[in-house]
């Protein structure tokens, strides 16, 4: 990426920076204040890259695309081994174009065609099927006083809703999550080679996965997204390549429950922390749909994405070269004191908990943010409903990422008293 003459001065780098370290794994926050405090923009010669986490920054960031290129964006910068890379190069489809991962207009072509199927009045329509699956998941533990939340319902929630939304069967679901858990593998590239091996084998076997469903789309058109993405060249009316439509799907798949899934995790691990909060849910559910975006504010899944400057560019009297990487830090700018007053301090009537940048800004808004926010919504309106004196039974274990906060496993607990029906 940088040369030795694009070195920054020792003043604007942070060798101790370690997305990878158990401590800012366990809580990156306190980090976070004192990089904001003294280097907000930064250089980190551990990663090859520049890190911002300012709200100011990074709302700058997300604005300027012509600066900030988006290629890349979904990708940690660690190399995969030439082993993976094999396998990719030999079996997949042949290089991933992601809507993520473009500009425009490359962007906006592909952004045009599933813009209309992610709106949210045509969301708001399956709220009763998400009602429906947040109920039958709870049914199947509520008797029992305690539970994992990760893999007993953060897991299988968002999964079958986007299974739903995409037209893949209940069946296939276990395919899925074990292939997203392949793809996330591979946009961290931190695991051993043996697992990245394994992971780049899911991934292509995901891609014909997705490939064969959408040319069934071709005889068998349905009220799918999967149909909605159909290429032009194959009877359907996208203005996607048969590749970029397999590509796309698997990412709106993977990114349509994993994140919603650590949200779950994470934004429970704060209310049990701050049992006042939770206490006024229980009183006051009305109060949810804010909470929502404050637990999303507080502890967002996605840490933050990846850019590569086009041509030198200035944040907070700080020089970024051309062609550098740039960690865009969501998560730091969410707890940015200039833009949330006591920004560590969990508070569901925050006034202004919706400005977080949880879902990114600008062109590259979190396409699903509609979605989200229904099942959050009805996820805490169900399990506060019908689980009472929820909390903690144990430890959780925590998800291990470059750019992904969450929980692997977390046990709860409630009380079994044969009134939460």
């Amino acid at each position: 990426m940088l040369n030795a003459s694009a070195s920054p001065p020792a003043a604007v780098t942070c060798p101790h920076f370690n997305p990878l370290d158990p401590t800012f794994r366990e809580n990156p926050y306190p980090l976070y204040a004192e990089l904001r405090r003294d280097t907000p923009v930064f250089y980190s010669p551990l990663f090859d890259m520049w890190v911002v986490t300012r709200y100011a920054d990074v709302a700058q960031v997300m604005k300027q695309t012509d600066i900030f290129s988006s290629v890349g964006s979904l990708q940690a910068n660690v190399e995969l081994p030439q082993s993976v890379q094999a396998v990719l190069e030999q079996d997949g489809l042949g290089p991933a174009v992601l809507m993520v991962e473009s500009d425009a207009p490359v962007h906006t072509r592909m952004r045009n065609v599933v813009n209309k199927a992610f709106t949210p009045q045509r969301i708001a329509k399956f709220e009763p099927q998400i009602r429906a699956i947040t109920d039958e998941l709870i049914d199947s533990f509520v008797a029992d006083g305690q539970a994992d939340l990760i893999s007993q319902f953060a897991i299988p929630l968002p999964g079958r809703v986007i299974c739903h939304l995409f037209g893949i069967p209940p069946e296939d679901f276990g395919n899925i999550k074990r292939w997203s858990d392949d793809f996330m593998e591979l946009l961290g590239a931190t695991g051993p080679e043996e697992r990245l091996v394994e992971s780049a084998h899911g991934f292509v076997a995901s891609q014909h996965y997705f490939l064969d469903k959408i040319q069934e789309r071709r005889e068998h058109p349905r009220e799918d997204l999967l149909t909605v993405m159909l290429p032009a060249e194959m009877g359907g009316s996208a203005a996607l390549s048969v590749s970029e439509a397999a590509y796309n799907a698997i990412d709106f798949v993977v990114a349509g429950h994993e994140t919603t899934t650590h949200i779950l995790g994470n934004g429970l691990t704060h209310l049990f922390a701050n049992p006042d909060q939770l206490s006024q849910l229980y009183a006051h559910p009305e109060l949810i749909p804010n909470a929502v975006e404050e637990l999303l504010r507080i502890d967002t899944s996605v840490l933050g994405l990846f850019r590569i400057t086009t041509r030198d560019a200035e944040l907070s009297g700080v020089t970024i070269p051309a062609k550098a990487r740039v960690f865009v830090l969501y998560s730091a700018a969410n707890h940015d004191e200039a833009q949330f007053p006591n920004p560590d301090r969990l508070d569901i009537t925050r006034p202004n908990a919706r400005e977080h940048l949880a879902f990114a800004r600008g062109i590259h808004t979190c396409l699903g943010a509609p979605l989200a926010r229904l099942e959050l919504r009805i996820a805490f309106e169900r399990l506060l409903k019908r689980l009472p004196n929820l909390r903690p039974a144990g430890e959780g274990s925590r998800y291990e990422h470059f750019f992904m906060r969450g929980f692997n496993s977390l046990p709860i607990a409630w009380d079994v008293d044969g009134s939460a029906a």
